[in-house]
């Protein structure tokens, strides 16, 4: 056996070594927030990924194989516009350290490493200014770091456009096989994740033990990633979005494969109907959108196609689609509503104890080892300050449509006029939760007020609704710290409409400044300049939420067009070949399709994402414009 196994090895080429490191790149996509342990210095926000160590591999191969051959397989408009973006960046960021207004919170004593060497050198008698030395090392390490990371980004880029001009079919094997198998392990977590969004206590306590060895629990700002996902689905990944952007790509590739496929269609079937309703199970106002834009774009490919398609070979699938889609749709207002409550008041005693009715709403099991816990406390009218809280667990299981009567004895205060109104509502406490508040998870409260000499039932609060549909709100969800961002980027690359900030790091120094104050209201922006000002720019930011005005403020105007030039130049390579994938067999003009559905996707998906949380659009875009341009060529290996 490992006989064989040897002799297979040797039968590989230099270029069969790529195209596994190139599968392999792709399959590691979904783990995009490592342990510390593991993070790849210098290199940005692409070191935590677990991509970047076949990536490093992969373009040093890449390099190598150029340098020996004297040959990158590359089009040269490709090389040069590598050349002149990372100019362009480069020279934003010197302006931008030229102009960065917060030099004062710049020292060496921020640098573990480099305070400890100017400790050091102070111990042998030398001295040196740590506020000058500091500043130093910062900007030169700001510009080592961008280029670096620049170099994994578009350098990704470039290695795939090699890796498909040598041979297109064994590297679109590769980057297919590699999404596939990402595409399977997310799903299987999902399964496990999707039992927990049913009710299952035993699945938390999996999920709760499976997550911390693949990403550190709340590494950032104290609380992200979150430990569990809350009412939406997530899969492997930190956000709900960021599952969105990689479906983006996974379920074109799904779709394809079961058409494709010889054997086993059924297994496939399965995963891309788990896919769709993971989809649906993130209740991401992205997700929504990216579905929107890729349907479109089917339609388009159809339309393209619509003289050898049958209208019969359409029916079957898209019905099964919208099937699917229903049942996304129906699941995720179930988990959107997993802890919704009816309150009955049944009495209020003369020593404050008040006895309610609880009665599950939802469709899923409340089981007593979750710990649900009736709490309450007095507020003032300000509805700010509040009295001690008291709390009394439920005790029992409740099965959808079940009830339980519950007493609980308001907190002993003699100061009613000051703290006249009880809020009563459902909070989690086990071992894997402690004080989780489930109003944000379809349970709504229950409000007493103090009128002179009795209680007064005011009832129950009104759903936290955080609609999938509302994509245009400013108020639901993440929309308003989204828009707000986004708002405050534009307000930033305006300000410096030509060569912009100069990137992340040195634009952290300029959000608080320009965030108004309608969007210091909601509370995570409150957070992210509460967490900055506390730590500091440097080790407290404000994250990405558009990759659009990212650009525009990181590096103007011209930096903004030149991040969407290999867009077009993927779209004027599609025109351009349009005589030979129109008319190509079935298979060939299915990848067209799935690439280009699926690029589309992303690129509508960074309205609200960006680019550097996942590998995907890296190695997706050197697919991509490989594919593309190496259409109607001869594919013998070069």
């Amino acid at each position: 056996m490992m006989n064989k196994l040897m002799i297979r090895i040797k039968k590989y080429s230099f270029y069969d070594w790529e195209c596994i490191i190139f599968g392999i790149a792709v399959l590691l996509i979904p783990f995009h927030t490592g342990h510390q342990a593991l993070n790849v210095p210098f290199m940005g926000n692409m070191g935590s990924k677990l991509s970047i160590f076949p990536v490093i591999i992969g373009v040093c191969l890449f390099l190598y194989q150029g340098i020996k051959k004297r040959e990158y397989y590359i089009p040269k408009i490709c090389i040069v516009f590598f050349c002149i973006f990372l100019l362009w960046q480069i020279i934003s960021l010197i302006h931008g350290l030229f102009i960065f207004p917060a030099w004062y919170e710049i020292s060496a004593n921020q640098f573990k490493k480099l305070d400890f060497l100017i400790s050091y050198l102070a111990d042998k008698g030398i001295s040196v200014d740590a506020i000058i030395v500091g500043h130093l090392w910062w900007s030169i390490k700001l510009l080592f770091s961008h280029i670096l990371e620049y170099c994994v980004t578009y350098g990704t880029v470039l290695w795939g456009i090699s890796l498909f001009y040598r041979n297109r079919a064994k590297s679109f094997k590769a980057f297919r096989y590699g999404i596939l198998g990402g595409a399977v392990i997310c799903s299987i977590y999902s399964i496990i994740e999707f039992l927990y969004l049913f009710g299952s206590y035993d699945a938390m306590v999996m999920l709760a033990h499976i997550n911390p060895f693949i990403y550190d629990v709340g590494i950032a700002h104290g609380w992200w990633p979150s430990l569990l996902s809350g009412n939406r689905v997530r899969s492997v990944f930190a956000e709900p979005a960021f599952m969105a952007l990689y479906l983006t790509v996974t379920i074109p590739f799904l779709f394809a494969q079961m058409y494709t496929v010889k054997t086993k269609k059924w297994f496939w079937k399965i995963i891309f109907a788990i896919q769709l309703l993971m989809m649906w199970g993130t209740n991401s106002k992205t997700a929504l959108g990216i579905l929107l834009a890729e349907a479109l774009v089917v339609i388009i490919f159809i339309f393209l196609r619509r003289k050898k398609i049958s209208w019969k070979q359409l029916v079957r699938p898209l019905v099964a689609i919208v099937i699917l889609c229903g049942v996304g749709m129906g699941i995720n207002w179930v988990f959107q509503h997993r802890y919704a409550v009816d309150y009955d008041l049944i009495s209020i005693a003369p020593d404050d104890t008040v006895t309610l009715k609880i009665t599950n709403k939802s469709y899923t099991v409340w089981e007593k080892r979750e710990g649900i816990t009736l709490t309450c406390a007095m507020f003032a009218d300000d509805w700010q300050s509040a009295s001690n809280r008291v709390n009394v667990p439920l005790d029992t299981t409740l099965s959808p449509g079940q009830s339980c009567q519950i007493s609980i004895k308001l907190p002993q205060n003699n100061q009613k006029e000051e703290y006249p109104n009880v809020l009563l509502e459902l909070k989690a406490n086990n071992k894997i939760q402690r004080e989780a508040q489930l109003t944000v998870q379809g349970a709504t409260t229950f409000t007493l007020k103090w009128d002179q000499d009795h209680w007064l039932d005011k009832g129950e609060s009104k759903v936290k609704e955080n609609k999938m549909t509302a994509l245009t709100s400013q108020t639901e969800g993440s929309n308003q710290q989204r828009y707000g961002l986004m708002y405050v980027e534009t307000l930033i690359g305006r300000d410096h409409p030509l060569l912009g900030v100069g990137g992340q790091e040195l634009k952290q120094a300029y959000y608080i400044s320009y965030i108004p104050e309608w969007l210091l209201k909601n509370k995570e922006v409150q957070l992210w300049v509460t967490y900055q000002k506390e730590k500091g720019f440097l080790k407290a930011g404000f994250p990405i939420l558009s990759d659009y005005t990212h650009q525009f403020a990181s590096y103007g105007l011209p930096g903004f067009i030149l991040f969407l030039l290999p867009s077009f130049y993927g779209l004027f390579l599609l025109f351009k070949k349009r005589a030979y994938w129109l008319k190509a067999d079935f298979q060939e003009y299915l990848r067209v399709a799935i690439l280009g559905i699926s690029y589309f996707g992303l690129m509508i998906a960074f309205v609200g994402c960006n680019s550097l949380e996942l590998y995907i659009y890296w190695l997706l875009l050197g697919a991509l414009i490989g594919y593309y341009g190496t259409l109607g060529r001869d594919n013998k290996p070069q």
